[in-house]
Protein backbone atom coordinates (compact mmCIF):
# COMPACT_ATOMS: atom_id res chain seq x y z
CA UNK A 1 0.00 0.00 0.00
CA UNK A 2 1.39 3.44 -0.65
CA UNK A 3 1.92 6.14 1.55
CA UNK A 4 -0.26 9.28 0.63
CA UNK A 5 -0.79 12.84 1.26
CA UNK A 6 -3.52 15.37 1.24
CA UNK A 7 -4.60 16.43 -2.58
CA UNK A 8 -2.42 12.90 -3.76
CA UNK A 9 -3.61 11.32 -6.32
CA UNK A 10 -4.88 7.28 -5.73
CA UNK A 11 -2.98 5.29 -8.09
CA UNK A 12 -5.49 2.22 -9.10
CA UNK A 13 -3.40 -0.19 -7.59
CA UNK A 14 -4.22 1.36 -4.32
CA UNK A 15 -7.67 2.06 -4.36
CA UNK A 16 -9.11 -1.30 -3.83
CA UNK A 17 -6.98 -0.96 -0.41
CA UNK A 18 -8.31 2.34 0.10
CA UNK A 19 -11.52 1.96 -0.16
CA UNK A 20 -11.66 -0.95 2.18
CA UNK A 21 -10.39 1.14 5.08
CA UNK A 22 -12.55 3.83 3.92
CA UNK A 23 -16.06 1.56 4.25
CA UNK A 24 -14.18 0.66 7.98
CA UNK A 25 -14.58 4.44 8.50
CA UNK A 26 -17.78 4.59 7.41
CA UNK A 27 -19.47 1.97 9.27
CA UNK A 28 -17.63 3.95 12.30
CA UNK A 29 -20.24 6.73 11.53
CA UNK A 30 -18.21 8.58 9.18
CA UNK A 31 -20.22 10.68 6.52
CA UNK A 32 -20.13 8.67 2.88
CA UNK A 33 -22.08 7.89 0.14
CA UNK A 34 -21.73 5.21 -2.56
CA UNK A 35 -23.79 5.38 -5.12
CA UNK A 36 -24.61 5.11 -9.34
CA UNK A 37 -24.25 8.16 -11.28
CA UNK A 38 -27.80 9.24 -12.36
CA UNK A 39 -25.94 9.51 -15.73
CA UNK A 40 -25.00 13.07 -17.58
CA UNK A 41 -22.10 14.92 -19.45
CA UNK A 42 -20.19 18.08 -18.89
CA UNK A 43 -18.30 20.37 -21.34
CA UNK A 44 -17.80 22.83 -18.49
CA UNK A 45 -14.21 24.82 -17.89
CA UNK A 46 -16.04 25.73 -14.27
CA UNK A 47 -17.04 23.25 -11.48
CA UNK A 48 -20.73 21.60 -11.72
CA UNK A 49 -22.06 19.17 -9.96
CA UNK A 50 -21.86 15.02 -11.08
CA UNK A 51 -25.43 14.11 -12.20
CA UNK A 52 -26.56 12.31 -9.37
CA UNK A 53 -27.05 12.59 -5.78
CA UNK A 54 -23.71 12.76 -4.71
CA UNK A 55 -23.53 14.09 -1.49
CA UNK A 56 -22.75 13.42 1.67
CA UNK A 57 -22.95 15.08 5.11
CA UNK A 58 -21.18 14.63 8.48
CA UNK A 59 -21.86 16.67 11.74
CA UNK A 60 -18.20 18.58 12.78
CA UNK A 61 -18.01 18.57 16.97
CA UNK A 62 -14.91 21.33 16.90
CA UNK A 63 -14.45 24.09 14.00
CA UNK A 64 -10.57 23.36 15.11
CA UNK A 65 -10.70 19.75 13.62
CA UNK A 66 -10.31 19.47 9.48
CA UNK A 67 -12.13 17.06 7.19
CA UNK A 68 -10.23 13.92 5.77
CA UNK A 69 -12.45 13.55 2.18
CA UNK A 70 -12.11 10.65 -0.26
CA UNK A 71 -13.44 10.83 -3.73
CA UNK A 72 -13.53 8.24 -6.42
CA UNK A 73 -15.33 8.34 -9.54
CA UNK A 74 -15.71 6.52 -12.65
CA UNK A 75 -16.10 8.49 -16.21
CA UNK A 76 -15.05 8.75 -20.22
CA UNK A 77 -14.19 11.28 -22.46
CA UNK A 78 -15.66 11.49 -25.81
CA UNK A 79 -12.18 12.63 -27.43
CA UNK A 80 -8.73 12.20 -26.98
CA UNK A 81 -6.68 14.86 -25.54
CA UNK A 82 -9.24 15.73 -22.51
CA UNK A 83 -8.65 16.36 -19.15
CA UNK A 84 -11.27 16.15 -16.33
CA UNK A 85 -11.19 16.94 -12.49
CA UNK A 86 -13.11 15.99 -9.49
CA UNK A 87 -13.57 18.11 -6.74
CA UNK A 88 -16.05 18.15 -3.84
CA UNK A 89 -17.53 21.43 -2.88
CA UNK A 90 -18.29 22.78 0.23
CA UNK A 91 -19.89 25.82 1.98
CA UNK A 92 -19.74 27.36 -1.65
CA UNK A 93 -15.91 26.65 -1.97
CA UNK A 94 -14.83 23.60 -4.45
CA UNK A 95 -11.74 21.94 -3.63
CA UNK A 96 -9.74 20.18 -6.54
CA UNK A 97 -9.58 16.27 -5.33
CA UNK A 98 -8.77 13.64 -8.16
CA UNK A 99 -7.27 15.08 -11.92
CA UNK A 100 -7.34 12.57 -14.86
CA UNK A 101 -6.29 13.11 -18.54
CA UNK A 102 -7.47 11.23 -21.03
CA UNK A 103 -5.42 9.93 -24.18
CA UNK A 104 -8.08 7.72 -25.32
CA UNK A 105 -11.76 8.60 -26.27
CA UNK A 106 -14.47 6.12 -24.76
CA UNK A 107 -12.72 4.13 -22.49
CA UNK A 108 -14.06 4.04 -19.07
CA UNK A 109 -11.33 5.13 -16.17
CA UNK A 110 -11.38 5.77 -12.31
CA UNK A 111 -10.22 8.79 -11.22
CA UNK A 112 -9.80 9.24 -7.01
CA UNK A 113 -8.13 11.64 -4.32
CA UNK A 114 -7.68 12.63 -0.89
CA UNK A 115 -7.69 15.63 0.62
CA UNK A 116 -6.90 16.84 4.25
CA UNK A 117 -9.35 20.09 4.29
CA UNK A 118 -9.07 22.87 7.35
CA UNK A 119 -11.30 26.01 8.22
CA UNK A 120 -14.78 24.34 8.31
CA UNK A 121 -17.02 25.38 10.96
CA UNK A 122 -18.42 22.67 13.57
CA UNK A 123 -22.19 21.76 12.39
CA UNK A 124 -23.36 20.29 9.78
CA UNK A 125 -21.36 20.37 6.69
CA UNK A 126 -22.54 19.06 3.16
CA UNK A 127 -20.15 17.29 0.31
CA UNK A 128 -21.26 18.00 -3.05
CA UNK A 129 -19.38 16.12 -5.89
CA UNK A 130 -18.32 18.64 -8.35
CA UNK A 131 -16.16 17.36 -11.86
CA UNK A 132 -14.82 19.91 -14.73
CA UNK A 133 -13.07 19.80 -18.02
CA UNK A 134 -10.08 22.23 -17.94
CA UNK A 135 -8.71 21.57 -21.12
CA UNK A 136 -9.61 19.36 -24.43
CA UNK A 137 -12.11 18.89 -26.55
CA UNK A 138 -14.14 16.03 -25.04
CA UNK A 139 -17.36 15.52 -23.45
CA UNK A 140 -16.95 14.24 -20.59
CA UNK A 141 -19.58 11.65 -19.49
CA UNK A 142 -20.82 9.19 -16.26
CA UNK A 143 -23.08 6.89 -17.42
CA UNK A 144 -26.00 5.58 -14.96
CA UNK A 145 -23.70 2.35 -14.15
CA UNK A 146 -20.73 4.66 -13.18
CA UNK A 147 -19.98 5.33 -9.75
CA UNK A 148 -18.97 7.82 -6.96
CA UNK A 149 -17.87 7.53 -3.49
CA UNK A 150 -17.43 9.88 -1.45
CA UNK A 151 -16.37 10.18 2.37
CA UNK A 152 -15.77 12.83 4.50
CA UNK A 153 -14.14 12.19 8.06
CA UNK A 154 -13.55 14.85 10.86
CA UNK A 155 -9.93 14.35 12.36
CA UNK A 156 -7.48 16.06 14.65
Amino acid sequence: MSTVGGGDIIEASDNNDFETRVSALEAAGAGGLNTTSGGGTTTSASYVDVPSSSVTSITKVSSSTHLFVFLRATFYSTSTSTAALFGVGIGGTDYDMGYMFQDTAFLRLPVSGIRIISGIAAGAVTVQGRWKRPSGAGTLTMLTSDHINITAVEIP
